[in-house]
């Protein structure tokens, strides 16, 4: 009984293994994830600012041009104001002219902004596009680290999972589903050790009879408590 007891203990240590294995990949995962976000998102901030730049030329050609416009009109109307005939004609014509360099003045103010915001991106788009090249590189590179500590947990647990393979073999099939479901139920904990007359599983004190029928090792002893499988590591 003391060999099934051992085969019990060194197969919950391999799960132990595994099971933090799984949380490890868990987190790799995110991590890659949560770089590759990262990564796509620095390269979508930087079009943005190539994009706004683009835009702001667009934005201020358009203004120009309806500047020449007003300037034809202006040209325009000034040559209008000395051919029209009666006051009311010159007034609605002289209305107009003071709209249109209302209007012109108001162009003129926003292509000044405009053309401020597009000096500012010409020095500043080859600065954010090295600082953001810096950034995307360094995540890269924990990205390639983080996909390598990946692999290498796939890898060890494929180890394990064989080593289990090759453990559970040795034992019964009750009892393999016996442990399985005592470690689905109490935590991944199905084989508990007692310490000082006490299950390490629950915490509560192991009668005397069960503790010494644990040592005799007759036959699989379970916790009156928490039920999971127990066994005097003194005698492992």
């Amino acid at each position: 009984m003391h060999n099934i007891l051992s085969l019990l203990i060194k197969l919950q240590n391999l799960d132990f293994k595994i099971d933090k294995i799984i949380i490890d990949k868990k987190t790799s995962l995110s991590k890659i994830a949560e770089l590759k976000k990262k990564i796509i998102g620095i390269k979508e901030d930087l079009k943005d600012r190539k994009e706004e730049s683009k835009e702001i030329k667009k934005k201020r050609r358009e203004k120009e041009e309806r500047v020449e416009e007003i300037d034809v009109l202006l040209s325009k109307h000034g040559e209008e104001k000395y051919k029209v005939k009666s006051q009311d004609e010159f007034n609605v014509l002289d209305k107009e002219i003071t709209q249109l360099e209302k209007e012109k003045k108001e162009i003129e103010d926003v292509i000044l902004e405009l053309m401020e915001r597009e000096e500012e991106l010409v020095t500043e788009i080859p600065l954010y596009e090295k600082e953001k090249e810096r950034e995307k590189d360094l995540s890269e590179e924990k990205k390639n680290v983080s996909q390598k500590d990946l692999d290498e947990l796939i890898h060890q647990e494929e180890i394990l999972k064989n080593e289990r393979e090759k453990l559970i073999s040795q034992l019964d099939s009750n009892l393999l589903n016996q442990y399985n479901k005592l470690r689905k139920s109490k935590g991944g904990m199905a084989v508990s050790r007692i310490i000082k007359g006490v299950c390490e599983g629950c915490n509560i004190k192991v009668s005397t009879s069960l503790i010494n029928e644990v040592k005799q090792g007759k036959r699989i002893v379970y916790c009156e408590n928490c039920n999971r499988i127990l066994y005097d590591p003194e005698m492992i």
